[in-house]
């Protein structure tokens, strides 16, 4: 097959492409060396199957990028160079050392792994992406094929700082939607897990006030609802990032179930926790109490691993207002949600308990779509009043300082106006839209996978910035069209 400059040319360039990062025998594709044009020969059309076109996935990636020549692209640099699509820049020649970081996710660093790209192997990617990645992330994995993650600077600090269990530390990322919030507490969540710690991740904080699936009354307290379906969806996305871990918790005293019913039950001490979710078999309408009794559980437990709360979406977790009513059409307020009130008061508790050793509390902020202001009192006080700010607490005269080296802060006494010195607990980052720097490391990756191929010049990485406003997912997809 074979096709003039134009449309053609591009589409078949993108199946070559496709072709190249998919499963598919390359052996039975080959790029021509017309300076104009672009030749597909198909040695064996019978036996091509279309269906695997595209389907990149993270160990294909993988295998791609640790094969041929230290620059990954020894395929394309073979052909013809005179054509503006046929090998990467001049000026931009990457080599895995300079564009991957460690697949090890634990050996990432502030000195070796700023600016890199890190994709996530595939024996942990599914777990990633339906446990920890947004929704919206979660097609564009899809889209891709593979889960990856621009190791940016704060998103290192934080995982610094968030080391130190001597305390509770506490992280809080705030500001514009679309800056890497939640994909900073994504990656956060994913490195924890692997550290061996418990993590426990609400996706949705607002949703849980002001969009509830399936409201019913409570059976354990009067006047208290429950939101169902979230309590299902929290319990059993516990259970699959904390696998085997869970086996290890019961509970601590006896809980009655079912109240007022016929079925009314009682489980003593000493019951294991992953035994509780049989009882949502039995009535469902249990699963937000199940969902809360887990939740105590795992935080008051003496012989645990560390534990990581991550809350996206947090300041709607605060909202005053609930949008729903009961079963005579009056106003919830939020207090009287079962699963609201419980994770309140964790937060309360993580956030005021400075001694409390073994956990830590990352939250990120949204405008749910403009629907919410940033920040309303109660997550203002939480996420700012009591936070060191990390860029300025961490970079000076544009080198960054080592997290452990800035664990203490002077701090006034009310009483004598001596000044004090006492640890660090809470970091308040505000990510911007991508900076040079950045947009030239995405482009960098876009051009050794193959997606595109662009120079890394200061001038076309203004112009992405200026098209793209810095917004990573933008700047994603325009590079793909490229």
């Amino acid at each position: 097959v074979s096709s003039g400059a134009g449309r053609g040319s591009v589409w078949l360039m993108r199946v070559a492409t496709a072709c190249r990062l998919s499963s598919i025998n390359s052996t039975r594709f080959s790029l021509g060396s017309h300076s104009r044009s672009l030749a597909l020969e198909i040695q064996a059309p019978s036996r091509m199957n279309m269906s695997t076109v595209g389907s990149t996935t993270a160990s294909d990636l993988l295998r791609i990028m640790t094969s041929g020549d230290e620059t990954g692209n020894k395929s394309l640099q073979s052909h013809n160079t005179n054509t503006k699509w046929s090998s990467p820049s001049e000026n931009f020649k990457p080599s895995k050392k300079q564009i991957l970081a460690s697949q090890n996710v634990l050996e990432h660093s502030l000195a070796t792994d700023l600016n890199k790209f890190y994709v996530v192997d595939s024996s942990d990617e599914s777990l990633v992406t339906d446990n920890f990645l947004t929704s919206k992330m979660q097609k564009e994995a899809s889209r891709e094929g593979f889960c990856s993650f621009l190791l940016r600077d704060y998103m290192l600090m934080a995982s610094d700082f968030l080391e130190q269990t001597s305390f509770v530390p506490k992280v809080f990322f705030t500001g514009a939607d679309g800056n890497g919030k939640s994909a900073s507490l994504a990656y956060l969540e994913h490195r924890f897990h692997k550290k061996g710690w418990l993590v426990v991740p609400i996706q949705n904080g607002a949703d849980l006030v002001l969009k509830p699936k399936y409201i019913d009354m409570s059976m354990h307290k009067e006047g208290m609802a429950d939101s169902t379906l979230h309590a299902k969806e929290l319990i059993e996305r516990i259970f699959a990032v904390n696998g085997d871990m869970m086996q290890q918790f019961a509970t601590t005293k006896e809980y009655t179930w079912f109240e007022g019913t016929d079925n009314a039950t009682t489980t003593g001490i000493t019951t294991p926790l992953s035994e509780l979710r049989e009882l949502i078999e039995e009535d469902d309408r249990c699963a937000t109490d199940v969902a809360c009794v887990i939740l105590k559980e795992l935080f008051a437990a003496k012989n645990r691993p560390n534990i990581l709360l991550s809350i996206d979406e947090m300041n709607g977790l605060f909202e005053e207002t609930a949008a729903m009513v009961d079963e005579d059409f009056n106003p919830i307020p939020p207090e009287r949600l079962t699963i609201v009130r419980t994770l309140r008061s964790i937060v309360h508790g993580l956030a005021e308990e400075e001694s409390l050793s073994r956990a830590a509390l990352v939250g990120a902020s949204s405008s749910c779509g403009n629907t919410l202001q940033q920040l309303n009192d109660v997550s203002r006080h939480i996420m700012l009043d009591s936070s060191v700010d990390g860029e300025v607490f961490y970079c000076k005269n544009n080198e960054s300082t080592s997290p452990n080296q800035a664990k203490e802060k002077d701090v006034s006494d009310k009483n004598t106006g001596a000044t004090a010195s006492m640890p660090v607990t809470t970091l308040h980052f505000t990510p911007a839209r991508l900076n040079q720097v950045e947009v030239g490391a995405i482009v960098g990756f876009s051009n050794f996978i193959g997606w595109c191929n662009q120079p890394t010049s200061t001038t076309f990485v203004g112009s992405l910035i200026d098209v793209t406003a810095g917004h990573f997912p933008l700047l994603k997809k325009t590079l793909r069209s490229m």
